[in-house]
């Protein structure tokens, strides 16, 4: 085989990750059977008909992008991608695991087409409606995005609990964005009995324990979680007394109190009845039921007013004295 063969191969296989096609082979003078012979010498490796590796090459996606050569095997991946960049995306199953989110089922090449294509054996084809920014490029390989990915996985009525599991790998690698989730999922979420996308989003991050209620159960079950809690319930309650004792807040506690009839409307009386309201609120402040909303309103709403030196300087307060009465 000469050399100039191998040349014109690897330069072409080089810009499509070490993959050829028959077709494109010989649209630069390679015929077939040069190509066989460079199979059956090892310097090529047949992937599936009509799609030729490099042996020198690997990749976990190697199945998935001879798959999408197939699908045009006359066009290098270049032309394609310049020509319609969203004409065949990697989609679904296929587009998760170039995501690197979740680990479905992934027994065949996925693929959204906006033409109709002729069923091909050993891929699976789907003719949805994209958006421009719902294709991205992994690799060099047109696929949906990681927010479209996840609506079309429930598209596909893929379970839940799967499809958690994706979105929490996507979030921890910073790949998904769950702000713009939501929108995506709107499309989707009757499919599964939710009334819109926010309800059907907040079950799968709850699923995916990234709900604010499955945060704080698996923060606030550690030592340091509990240490935090504390200290952000006693800093919520200092602001809850603090408001209380605000002149505005007496004034209208007085009022509503007035308005329910529970007091005149004597202006000498109106002191004396706020103080009243506002020590009974006081009182209730500490009870388990309180301090339990205190915490969520603590982490919710006004966590950047916590005083995080303070957190630190009680935990330690609190390890050394531990430690001081194991030592003893």
């Amino acid at each position: 085989m000469s050399s100039e063969v191998l040349t014109t191969i690897s330069d072409l296989a080089a810009g499509q990750w070490g993959l050829l096609t028959t077709k494109q082979a010989a649209e630069l003078g390679v015929s077939r059977v040069q190509l066989a012979r460079l199979a059956d010498a090892g310097v090529l490796e047949r992937m599936q008909q009509g799609v030729y590796a490099m042996a020198s090459s690997t990749d976990d996606s190697r199945d998935l992008r001879a798959a999408w050569l197939s699908l045009d095997p006359g066009f290098t991946a270049e032309q394609r991608i310049a020509d319609d960049r969203g004409a065949i995306v990697a989609s679904h199953t296929s587009a998760a695991h170039l995501h690197g989110m979740g680990d479905l089922l992934y027994d065949a090449p996925e693929f959204n087409t906006r033409r109709r294509k002729q069923t091909v054996r050993g891929i699976r084809l789907h003719r949805l409606q994209l958006s421009p920014e719902d294709v991205v490029l992994v690799d060099g390989l047109p696929t949906t995005s990681p927010e479209r990915t996840i609506a079309d996985l429930v598209r596909g009525r893929h379970d839940l609990t799967h499809v958690a599991y994706a979105i929490r790998d996507g979030h921890r690698s910073g790949v998904l964005d769950i702000g713009a989730l939501g929108g995506q999922l709107e499309q989707v979420a009757g499919r599964t009995g939710h009334r819109d996308g926010t309800e059907l989003l907040d079950q799968l991050l709850d699923l995916a324990g990234l709900s604010i209620a499955a945060v704080m159960k698996s923060t606030f079950g550690s030592p340091v979680g509990q240490l935090i809690a504390a200290s952000a319930i006693r800093q919520y309650q200092d602001f809850i007394r603090k408001q209380l004792d605000m002149p505005r807040i007496n004034s209208s506690l007085f009022r509503a109190a007035r308005d329910a009839g529970v007091i005149g409307s004597t202006p000498p009386g109106a002191s004396r009845a706020a103080a009243d309201v506002a020590a009974l609120l006081k009182d209730h402040i500490d009870l388990p039921t309180v301090q339990n909303t205190a915490l969520q309103a603590a982490i919710r709403d006004i966590s950047p007013r916590l005083d995080l030196a303070q957190i630190l300087s009680d935990s330690k307060e609190i390890t050394s004295a531990a430690h001081g009465k194991t030592s003893q």
